[in-house]
């Protein structure tokens, strides 16, 4: 579509304010995740239907897998594949997918249903990070207003699940079929969420803000049809060409990037690392004194939600850090692993022994978790041309995806000495 086209798309589109920007990215951000946290806050129902498994431990690795599979075929042939294909196209087939996994539990052969579930997870997660990879990518490209609230729609979608699941339990209760039902639940609303995304995409496609994203890619394309033409084998042989050189001139892009933002990506990775690590195994191996045993993990897993997106919200003010604190915040982390482990194996009397503790300890674990994820991908898009931030959006996802799946493994040995 050329850009002398633009008047014309233009009529009839939604009127250009900030808030409707803000909505559209802020949808982004809760859908980009709306299809796993439907399947985090269901696991004690596939845990009830699959339960000579590990669901809570296994059900993440094939996700966690296609994710890193994704990021690394966007890294080489993210050019090949259109914005819309890959977000559209991500929206949809993840919403379908998710639909799928419910019936796993139904085959009588239980080993073979859980072997099932975890190709559809599998497929979930390439086509739900597909999505979110992209839109990361596209949401660097704008000021740090929009990333800031995209990233605030991540939290609001986990936030939202827990709410969810604490309005289900408190009407359906704790059995299997009311799990069923609130699991169906869950997922209806995940798809709501993508579908509501679908409809504020098509309309931001029409405004001035995405116009001014593509127009670089729109003028290449229209300089080509209007320049020289070529007779149909110079054309061919130069498309042959232009196929063996892209995936090199990919990669060596990639490189270049990864190089620029180094320091961004090892301190995103590290991040992860410390976050899953603890997150949710050894935070919430203590229960509050006060809740019961269904409640307790609930309820925490809800201020972890809450507080990690305000924590997401902090970023939008620029003015008020530097790389360097941004660092300082994160490296400071490392004293959850102390306060956490001192919580989990307090005996009763001693000071760690305390609710106020353990709840003061998750908010400020899941505020910095927030405003550094958030932080790290302001600052990291400074450190690349305008050209190169879809690229640094990837980057710094895949570095996130990775301290997710290594922090995820390297909780395994706290557990023994949680409980030593």
């Amino acid at each position: 579509m050329c850009i002398r086209d633009r008047s014309k798309i233009m009529e009839g589109s939604f009127k250009e304010t900030r808030e409707n920007h803000s909505l559209f990215f802020l949808m982004s951000g809760i859908s980009s995740l709306a299809a796993w946290n439907g399947v985090l806050t269901a696991l004690d129902f596939f845990q009830g239907k699959f339960a000579q498994q590990n669901v809570f431990f296994l059900y993440p690795i094939p996700v966690n897998m296609a994710n890193i599979l994704v990021n690394i075929l966007l890294f080489l042939y993210s050019s090949k594949l259109s914005l819309n294909l890959r977000i559209i196209g991500g929206l949809i087939l993840s919403g379908l997918i998710l639909a799928l996994l419910p019936f796993c539990v139904y085959i009588e052969d239980k080993d073979l249903g859980f072997v099932v579930s975890l190709g559809v997870l599998f497929l979930l997660g390439l086509f739900s990070s597909l999505y979110q990879i992209s839109m990361t990518g596209f949401a660097t490209k704008f000021e740090i207003r929009y990333i800031t609230i995209f990233f605030v729609g991540t939290g609001f979608s986990g936030l939202m699940m827990s709410v969810l699941r604490i309005l289900c339990l408190a009407i359906f209760g704790t059995s299997q079929e009311s799990l069923l039902y609130s699991t169906i639940l869950y997922f209806i609303a995940a798809g709501l969420m993508n579908g509501v995304t679908l409809i504020l995409y098509s309309r931001f496609k029409k405004s001035e803000a995405y116009f001014s994203f593509i127009a670089p890619s729109e003028s290449a394309l229209t300089a080509s049809t209007q320049g020289t033409i070529q007779t149909e084998r110079e054309s061919l042989l130069e498309a042959e060409k232009a196929k063996e050189k892209s995936s090199t001139v990919e990669l060596a892009a990639t490189l270049s990037v990864t190089k620029q933002i180094f320091i961004y990506l090892s301190f995103m990775i590290l991040l992860y690392v410390q976050t899953f690590m603890l997150f949710p195994g050894v935070s919430l191996a203590r229960k509050v004194s006060f809740l019961d045993g269904n409640w307790s993990p609930v309820i925490m897993i809800t201020i972890y939600n809450i507080f990690d997106t305000v924590g997401k919200n902090f970023s939008e003010k620029r003015d008020w850090y530097s790389p360097t604190r941004v660092f300082v915040v994160i490296l400071s982390r490392f004293v959850f692993y102390w306060l956490f482990i001192s919580v989990a194996r307090a005996t009763a009397g001693e000071v760690f022994d305390s609710d106020y503790i353990l709840i003061g300890t998750m908010i400020l674990f899941a505020m910095t978790n927030g405003f550094g994820t958030s932080a790290l991908m302001v600052l990291a898009p400074e450190r690349a041309t305008q050209e190169l931030r879809e690229k640094v959006g990837f980057v710094m996802v895949f570095g996130l995806l990775l301290g997710i799946c290594s922090g995820s493994f390297l909780a395994l040995p706290l557990a023994k000495v949680i409980h030593q």
